[in-house]
């Protein structure tokens, strides 16, 4: 188990269905583990909204944009997204430095956490 929630946490986490089939376990228990993982108070309550991200409907590459690429494709998503807001929260609650999450790249996000800090 403790193997299997490295490599939840190391996964983008609105993958649920992605990482339920690298790992050969169910949605809700993914999701269960990675609301553990990221200190959730309430293993499903806090973690729903990913259900109705519309990254899940997409390829999840367009989210991680290598090296030089632009994030543009993956951040016109985001702006279409109903749970774009708990998505951002959830990036910078988790301190996720990879991928477009709630309509930030990892720069976006690092300026926002230096911001907060000054």
């Amino acid at each position: 188990m403790r193997e299997q929630a490295g490599i939840l946490r190391s996964v983008s986490s609105p993958f649920t269905s992605e990482v339920s089939a690298v790992i050969g376990v169910n949605d809700g228990d993914v999701r269960s583990l990675l609301a553990i993982l990221s200190g959730a108070d309430s293993i499903t309550g806090d973690l729903r909204w990913m259900d109705r991200a519309l990254c899940a409907q997409v390829d999840g590459d367009l989210f991680f944009v290598e090296r030089g690429c632009s994030p543009r494709p993956a951040k016109r998503i985001c702006a279409a997204c109903e749970v774009r807001e708990p998505c951002l929260e959830y990036a910078l609650a988790n301190n996720e430095m990879h991928g477009v999450w709630g309509g930030t790249s990892e720069l976006d996000r690092r300026r926002m956490r230096k911001r907060a800090a000054a």
